[in-house]
């Protein structure tokens, strides 16, 4: 189906006015989910509300705001159509809500593109500024877990795992295929090596006053009923010769299907990377900006 994304970044006081500037000019293009007239001051406005109750001083270049980016890949996106996209958006909306408190949600807005959300957080923990929590390797993974879990599992979107190479289904079903298909030919070489000559017949021995008309018919019946069970077993291993040959040709035929699928994924994992690439510059491009 595709995969649901969440990035965090944070963003450092000193690069606040640059993120105001970011912000209203993209916000007049999109969809606002929550209006924010100067999201600079209403930060250090939430900010300051709370920082009486630190101990320490807070220092001047800390971050005082999380900035996420909340997508899905193209391809999910063609797929879902325009109302599970805005529903999924919603959702992830209302994850953040309930990991930071509605509170500490300052701003949150849809990109022109329609599939795109930002949202901006004040990273508050127990009365603290604490970006850390947030976005430490834990916290981050904890992160991706979690809105896996809650939002985009629930439409059908993958959890892509960075640094840890998984399986999909269609890789695990193309390696069981193709263990069974090759476990097959080495059965169909085995069926085919055997020979199916008959090996000498041992005729009876003849009586003390048997006469020979009587042990010719004697001789002939063993010789019919030898007869009778190699073309029984011959039978049996032209049957199934052919049943596994046909189930050969079965497996083959569902280890390409499985094979086009792959490729189809490895192409929608390239354009994955390449839509993940474009949020990291969108987000470098912010940096320009502070």
């Amino acid at each position: 189906m595709g995969f649901g994304i969440i990035r965090c970044k944070k963003v450092k006081r000193p690069n606040l006015n640059g993120l105001r500037i970011f912000w209203d000019s993209s916000v007049q293009k999109g969809c606002v989910l929550r209006e924010c007239a100067n999201v600079r001051e209403e930060i250090i406005k939430r900010v300051r509300e709370f920082q009486g109750q630190q101990l320490r001083k807070i220092r001047a270049d800390a971050p005082y705001a999380l900035h996420y980016l909340v997508t899905l890949s193209q391809e999910s996106a063609e797929k879902l159509g325009e109302e599970q996209i805005k529903a999924y958006l919603s959702e992830s909306l209302s994850f953040l809500d309930t990991l930071h408190g509605q509170n500490n949600i300052i701003a949150a807005f849809i990109s022109d593109t329609g599939h795109v959300m930002h949202v901006l957080a004040v990273p508050e923990k127990e009365g603290k500024l604490n970006a850390k929590a947030f976005t430490e390797l834990n916290a981050l993974r904890g992160l991706q877990e979690s809105f896996f879990r809650n939002v985009s599992s629930k439409y059908g979107l993958e959890r892509g795992v960075k640094g840890q190479k998984h399986k999909t289904q269609e890789e695990e079903n193309f390696e069981r295929l193709k263990v069974k298909s090759e476990k097959l030919e080495k059965r169909i070489k085995v069926l085919a090596g055997e020979s199916l000559e008959p090996p000498v017949i041992e005729y009876p021995e003849p009586g003390l006053l048997e006469g020979k008309k009587a042990y010719a018919e004697r001789c002939l019946k063993r010789l019919w009923d030898y007869s009778l069970q190699i073309i029984q077993v011959s039978r049996a291993k032209a049957l199934a010769y052919d049943d596994m040959q046909k189930e050969k040709f079965k497996l083959e035929q569902e280890i390409r299907e499985i094979k086009t699928k792959l490729i189809e994924e490895q192409t929608n994992n390239s354009l994955l990377r390449l839509e993940i690439r474009e949020l990291e510059k969108l987000f470098r491009n912010v940096d320009s900006v502070f």
